[in-house]
């Protein structure tokens, strides 16, 4: 309902702000674009445009917008590296997405580390953590190397970490509605 409809008129804005050719406008449509279709779980749409905006700011040097792109472009990377289709991931390896994803949301969280904007640094850490928890899965518990303990037993002490500084910072900041997010996804 109303998450397709505010799709639609985005992808009109996005339509338009091309037409004037208005780089700014254009990539803050196509995060915008990306952040929806995350919440839609439309992830192979979301990270291509989540990609396509990261690299309209990252050419203007726009800080804010990178972040933004970066966050969402983690999102939708995590989330391919999760659904293990091959029809969605393109045969990608998950490791190699999760490895992306990582490298895309601890940007965004140093972008938003000197950015007054606390709420966005909130955001990044908490799906910093994500990323980290969710590579676990492809750890099998029962490896008893030494190499293969030590990468989960880093993975869970970053995850939780990461987790539980976003649930502090939602915290104190007000943000209740993330605080209680990162704790569940602590918890899970």
């Amino acid at each position: 309902g109303r998450e397709e409809r505010g799709y639609r008129v985005c992808v009109d804005a996005l339509n338009l702000r091309r037409l004037l050719g208005a780089d700014f406008p254009i990539a803050y449509s196509l995060n915008t674009l990306a952040l929806i279709n995350n919440s839609m779980q439309r992830t192979p749409t979301a990270w291509r445009e989540a990609a396509q905006a990261a690299a309209i700011f990252r050419g203007a040097g726009e800080n804010r917008g990178l972040g933004l792109a970066l966050t969402q472009l983690g999102i939708g990377l995590r989330r391919l590296a999760n659904s293990q289709d091959p029809l969605v991931t393109l045969d990608a390896l998950p490791e190699d997405l999760y490895v992306l994803a990582e490298e895309a949301i601890g940007e965004a969280v140093d972008i938003f580390r000197n950015d007054p904007e606390v709420l966005r640094l909130v955001e990044a850490t908490l799906e910093f953590g994500c990323v980290l928890r969710d590579q676990m899965r492809l750890i099998n518990p029962e490896e008893t190397d030494f190499q293969t303990q030590k990468r989960m037993n880093l993975l869970y002490r970053d995850a939780e970490n990461n987790l539980q500084q976003a649930a502090d910072l939602a915290g104190r900041h007000g943000f209740r509605y993330l605080a209680l997010q990162a704790k569940v996804d602590l918890a899970w």
